[in-house]
């Protein structure tokens, strides 16, 4: 008796990997929501604490083998840097969820975005200094989504190969593909030169989408948009559509009510990535500019639509300046500036040509593109899916 089952998923906020039976002479079980175990904080908090170390010892041996391989895990927020040019490359870092910008002071354009499942910096691992001098960062890699990574040190890294050397010959090929397409330039994975040498387009790895209403206007017509998009999408993969109802479903009401507090931010971004996991496309929509949920959506996502009905005044709300213009915090600085936006102006079975395009985009100059889309046309939802896919024609 007194024994914990599902404590690791429900930490991580992942699904069960096994099913758990009864054994023949029956059992007991006492079920703990969320809610229950704050209640059981406040009011027995010695209880808490024992019931919280008894889960940690379930945990104990993945953390244990993380340790022992002298693994880190790093969260990092929207515009935070994960390392920059020129400093000391200490370690390499794999990409567990999230997206990375790799740019250089050198280059006007970004040289590649990378995602979950990449490396960035294999120059810390690869010794690519002068002779006697360390090696240095060739580029500054910059979040463009709240990212967790794995940080591995050079000489963790050589004891992985040691241990696990299969893992290794993999590793090698996937790097020395890289540098060759990199033309010497290493640190940078070739994802983006890839597609840009193939004529492809730049959307085509893109994986999450944050759908925004700009003004309460709009809020249906963009639902309506987003299940359009939805059909579309899914010609080019599994497409999951996520509004807040439908996390609050999954984790619970206390979890969305404290979006500002960084345990159930984590739970929901943890949740968000376990779903992105199991779809090719993800649509995040918003409720409105200003609320918590939006900003999530905001913070993990690949680029960002903001929505809507093209006859709506144009004149910029303070919820939307906050959230989609201004910098978040002083260690994001600049990051709005690098996010994709694009701006998509509905219209409800007009047939009129658009009138206001020029006076949205003007007190917006930092849209990437903007699109004008009639509900129920088929053809402009279509056209919308293909960019998003990556598969645009002309």
């Amino acid at each position: 008796g007194g024994g914990i089952v599902g404590a690791r998923a429900f930490l991580t906020s992942q699904e069960h990997h096994g099913d758990v039976f009864a054994g023949p002479g029956g059992c007991s079980c006492a079920l703990l929501s969320l809610d229950i175990l704050l209640e059981l904080g406040q009011q027995h908090p010695e209880a808490f604490i024992e019931l919280v170390g008894l889960a940690a010892e379930l945990l104990l041996p993945v953390i244990s083998q993380f340790i022992s391989l002298g693994l880190s895990r790093q969260w990092l927020r929207a515009g935070e840097e994960v390392f920059v040019e020129e400093e000391a490359a200490d370690a390499l870092y794999v990409v567990i969820t999230g997206r990375v910008r790799l740019m250089r002071a050198s280059v006007s354009d970004a040289l590649a975005e990378v995602g979950r499942g990449d490396t960035i910096g294999e120059e810390a691992v690869l010794e690519l200094g002068r002779a006697g001098d360390a090696a240095v960062r060739v580029s500054s890699a910059k979040c463009m989504r709240d990212c967790e990574l794995v940080k591995i040190s050079p000489a963790n890294f050589e004891a992985i190969c040691s241990k696990y050397p299969q893992l290794t010959l993999r590793f090698i090929k996937t790097i020395a593909r890289r540098s060759v397409s990199f033309q010497g330039m290493p640190g940078v994975t070739s994802s983006l030169r890839g597609r840009r040498a193939a004529g492809q387009s730049k959307t085509s790895n893109l994986a999450t989408i944050a759908v925004i209403p700009l003004n309460g206007d709009s809020l249906k017509m963009t639902r309506d948009m987003c299940e359009e998009l939805k059909d579309q999408l899914r010609k080019f993969g599994s497409t999951l559509l996520i509004d807040e109802s439908r996390v609050r479903k999954m984790l619970g009401w206390e979890t969305m009510d404290n979006l500002h507090r960084f345990f159930y931010r984590t739970r929901v971004a943890s949740w968000l990535n376990q779903q992105e996991e199991e779809h090719r496309f993800i649509i995040l929509l918003g409720d409105s500019a200003g609320s918590a949920w939006s900003e999530v959506c905001v913070t993990q996502a690949d680029i960002l639509l903001a929505a809507t009905d093209h006859e709506s005044l144009p004149t910029m709300l303070e919820p939307e300046r906050r959230l989609i213009w201004e910098d978040q915090t002083e260690a994001t600085h600049n990051w709005t500036s690098d996010f994709r936006r694009e701006l998509v102006m509905m219209h409800n079975g007009s047939r009129s040509l658009p009138k206001r395009s020029k006076l949205w985009l003007d007190q917006r100059p930092g849209m990437s593109l903007h699109h004008h889309v009639r509900l129920g046309n088929k053809g402009d939802i279509a056209r919308l899916g293909r960019h998003l896919a990556g598969r645009a024609v002309g």
